[in-house]
């Protein structure tokens, strides 16, 4: 028997089930855990309170160069280029790496021993390990003294591919990011639907709410419970012996990536997000053969997706199952960005916006 706690807003409630050996084995001491189940729990949760009003936001629209400050975010984006180019948290730290430019499409990822029988040479003749972007149309508007927002719809190098990004930026500090990629009928399924952005080296703190400790993918999760996970960069590299797409977490509902004084960044899934943080990039790691080859690179890349694609077994056996493919459609998702200040509680503020 249990009961139910009271709701919390915007809480989840969990009931964790373990089965551990009643008496001790000749290999194994008593109490030795041999099974676990997890349950989501029906309990009603009230959303996050929203504020009824946040400080006013600053805009400033001339040229290339767009800028928006308020009390908790200075931001500049780039209309030549359709990118968030610096952005600046309340206390005045970076919070992806200067000039390295914003959340960037990725439908790429370095492939995997199943990846590299079957899909690595489709996903290379689309073009997908080499994606660029072109603003093609950018609106900017300010639709309230507290909010303004950015639409940037984008041509990409790849046929059959169409990007395009809105970004309603908050009086509050918090960013809602909107992206959109559009898939013809004769592209190949891909590696993964997201974005990746460049995090300064100083925040090697992971923390994330979903599916844990160890990586987990679409089709191989069921053994990675959903709780809160604290780790760091480094400690999720997973030493391949050679060297392939690592790390990934899924259902993911927020994650943090923090430098020592909690100052750094909260993603937030709208539900759900699949997330990984390396120190290395896709193309470092497709030229590596074998681990010692691999250079680790100070900056840490962020990758937060809707989804990638599922691993199959196509190095011993069959392909990705029909079920875990990301075929050919419209991909439509948001996700929720915020500066963190020392002090701040990611969990509390992943709650909503203000």
């Amino acid at each position: 028997p249990y009961h139910l706690p009271g709701p919390k807003a915007a809480a989840e409630t969990w009931l964790m089930v373990r089965f551990a050996l009643a008496e001790a084995t000749p290999l194994l001491p008593r109490g030795h855990e041999v099974a676990w189940a997890q349950f989501l729990l029906p309990v009603e949760a009230p959303a996050g309170a929203r504020p009824t009003s946040m400080p006013a936001l600053q805009l400033s629209d001339a040229g290339d160069r767009v800028v928006v400050r308020g009390a908790h975010t200075s931001i500049v984006f780039d209309r030549s280029t359709g990118r968030l180019v610096s952005w600046e948290g309340p206390d005045g730290h970076a919070v992806f790496v200067a000039g390295a430019g914003g959340p960037t499409t990725n439908l790429w990822r370095a492939p995997t021993d199943n990846d590299r029988k079957l899909m690595a040479g489709r996903w290379r003749e689309a073009g997908l390990d080499c994606l660029s972007e072109t603003p093609e149309q950018v609106i900017v508007e300010q639709v309230a003294a507290d909010v303004v927002q950015i639409k940037v719809q984008m041509t990409t190098s790849a046929a059959g591919i169409a990007t395009a990004y809105g970004y309603t930026i908050y009086g509050s500090g918090d960013v809602i990011l909107e992206h959109r990629v559009e898939v013809a009928e004769d592209v190949p399924p891909l590696a993964r639907v997201g974005v990746k952005l460049l995090v300064p080296e100083t925040c090697e703190t992971f923390m994330w709410y979903g599916r844990g400790p160890h990586e987990s993918y679409v089709d191989r999760k069921e053994g990675a419970a959903v709780d809160v996970y604290r780790s760091t960069v480094d400690a999720e590299y997973v030493r391949y012996i050679k060297p392939q797409e690592f790390g990934n977490k899924t259902d993911v509902r927020w994650v943090a990536l923090t430098d020592a004084d909690g100052r750094g960044l909260l993603a937030v899934g709208m539900p759900y997000l699949e997330v990984s943080a390396h120190h290395f990039r896709a193309a470092d790691l497709e030229a590596a053969a074998h681990t010692h080859e691999l250079k680790r690179r100070p900056e840490i890349e962020l990758h937060l997706d809707l989804a990638q694609s599922g691993l199959g077994s196509a190095s011993c056996g069959p392909g990705v199952l029909p079920q875990y493919e990301l075929t050919a459609r419209a991909y439509r998702y948001a996700l929720r960005l915020r500066p963190l200040a020392a002090g701040d509680i990611p969990g509390e503020l992943s709650k909503g916006i203000g």
